[in-house]
């Protein structure tokens, strides 16, 4: 009953306007550092976007694609992600690492359908990731921050008022993605069947739970999935 009063609430306020809820597919992310491109992908400026003095500084927050839920393997966010998947930059020592970031930043854009890919800014966004020149970038006032402290990063292209990832051909392209590895089931929360997700992003700012976030509801031991059904279908919403 709780879980589907909490449906309807989001039902209601994501139809709001003014309520600033994120739709299905996105979220509301704190983007510290906006590469702009032109139409063949060359860097024009970085902007910071962060507001405030010393430690206290804050980036502004922009709809963004909803992020992938990470763990310690390679799995990279689409438009947006911190600068070793972005940029493929070194930060922490483990260059084989970085460079299967980068590959997987790189082909998580490639994946969108064709519709997308035919996009103007898509394609600056992919010119700029497998042919910008390495001595471009180290020329803006905010490159050794960003070295140093591996910020999230995304793409404006020259001239737009609106990210890269809020272009309409790429919001639709989000909206009918369905995950490869979700079931039709019937959810525990709609009443309905449809598409069941295998997992759920955490949950951060929870009391009590770790700064990463926290899940609705996990399952670590075989003795806890029912039936042998495992992580979403085991608690299909």
């Amino acid at each position: 009953m709780i879980l589907h009063a909490l449906y309807d609430y989001y039902q209601r306020k994501s139809a709001d306007p003014d309520a600033h809820m994120a739709p299905p597919g996105f979220e509301w992310k704190e983007i510290p550092f906006i590469i702009e491109i032109d139409v063949q992908g060359n860097p024009v400026q970085i902007e910071d976007t962060r507001e405030g003095d010393g430690k206290k500084k804050r980036a502004h927050a922009y709809l963004v694609p909803q992020g992938v839920k990470k763990a310690s393997g390679v799995i990279a966010n689409l438009f947006w992600d911190n600068a070793e998947y972005v940029l493929g930059i070194d930060t922490k020592g483990k260059p084989e690492r970085v460079v299967a970031q980068h590959e997987a930043f790189v082909a998580r854009i490639e994946s969108l359908p064709t519709s997308a890919l035919s996009d103007g800014g898509v394609q600056a966004v992919l010119r700029f990731l497998k042919g910008t020149d390495s001595n471009a970038l180290p020329q803006y006032a905010v490159w050794k921050e960003i070295v140093e402290i591996n910020p999230n990063l995304t793409f404006r292209l020259h001239g737009d008022l609106e990210l890269i990832c809020q272009r309409p051909v790429v919001v639709e392209a989000i909206k009918s993605e369905g995950s490869v590895e979700s079931k039709d089931g019937f959810c525990l929360v709609t009443g309905e069947n449809d598409e069941i997700e295998r997992l759920h992003t955490a949950i951060k700012g929870v009391w009590g739970a770790q700064t990463s976030g926290a899940n609705i509801v996990s399952f670590n031991r075989d003795a806890f999935s029912s039936y042998g059904k495992t992580q979403g279908a085991n608690a299909p919403v």
